[in-house]
């Protein structure tokens, strides 16, 4: 499958003509269902995404990275209370 010439430049910024919808800090991911983009002027679908599972995002890199980035971000916070 491939774009329309006039949505041919997508590609130029790493779209395609069908993506994968969640980044989990490293690549980007999709197993779910896929969701359509369509274009409002004339209504056609240009590109679709597929979504991120439940289970996929829990288990990804991006959830454990998301607990350590909080880990320091309140430890900062606490030192810059004058508690640490």
């Amino acid at each position: 499958m491939s774009f329309a010439k006039e949505y041919e430049f997508l590609t130029a910024i790493g779209i395609e003509p069908r993506n994968s919808g969640s980044f989990d800090g490293g690549a980007w991911k999709g197993s779910g269902s896929v969701v359509s983009s369509v274009n409002p002027a004339n209504n056609k679908a240009e590109t679709s995404f597929e979504k991120a599972e439940l289970a996929g995002f829990v288990s990804s890199t991006c959830f454990e990275k998301a607990e350590k980035g909080l880990e320091g971000l309140k430890a900062e916070s606490c030192i810059r209370e004058g508690g640490g």
